[in-house]
């Protein structure tokens, strides 16, 4: 069973991939190299398990702050994450935190 991951509103983004975890989560932009390799991407996984399929459960291994989680949130298939940088995923139940509060 996997753990909830907590936010840490005062995290430092100061050594290895968590100086990252700001930008990284802004790469996801149209017309960009980093966008068009996601759509191949997620090309592939509908061609393999079909994007009409429900009741999926995602393993998003090196999900860093998540830029693949919109892809599968559309097909109603539930996600699990799990990256070797706190501040990765601290930046991913951030991001969940805001949409969440949207949505409600």
């Amino acid at each position: 069973m996997f753990k909830k991951f907590n936010y840490f509103p005062n995290y430092n983004y100061s050594k290895g991939w968590d100086k990252y975890a700001l930008d990284y989560q802004n790469l996801l932009k149209k017309d960009t190299i980093y966008y068009l390799t996601k759509e191949m991407m997620h090309l592939i996984v509908d061609k393999e398990i079909g994007a009409d399929k429900k009741n999926i459960r995602v393993l998003d291994v090196n999900c860093g702050t998540g830029n693949d989680f919109p892809f599968f949130f559309d097909r109603n298939w539930l996600v699990d994450g799990c990256d070797g940088s706190l501040g990765m995923l601290n930046r991913r139940r951030r991001i969940t935190e805001l949409l969440l509060k949207m949505v409600n």
